[in-house]
């Protein structure tokens, strides 16, 4: 039996802020309005997006994840898994 502990899939800032543009996107939904709706300071979430080397939490990144899928759900909409490759930097993870 190995020692090596299973990591869940984490995506990278690059990949995620690319997700997260093109989910607020979708959904027209501003990044000070996101903050706000998860309890964030206003400019945190337009920071970290205009800022690549900034780094996020992740906490702060389920946060908005989940935040962003309530609003797609309510609205009738999907938006992209965070599990793809792109996202992940890694080659086969679904």
């Amino acid at each position: 039996m190995s020692n090596e502990r299973v990591r869940p899939e984490i995506p990278v800032s690059d990949a995620f802020r690319k997700w997260l543009s093109s989910a607020l996107s979708a959904l027209d939904i501003k990044p000070a309005s996101l903050a706000v709706e998860i309890g964030a300071s206003i400019n945190s979430v337009g920071a970290f997006l205009r800022d690549p080397s900034r780094d996020i939490r992740l906490g702060r990144a389920h946060e908005i994840e989940r935040q962003l899928r309530r609003v797609a759900r309510e609205r009738g909409k999907s938006l992209p898994s965070l599990r793809a490759p792109a996202l992940t930097g890694k080659a086969g993870v679904s």
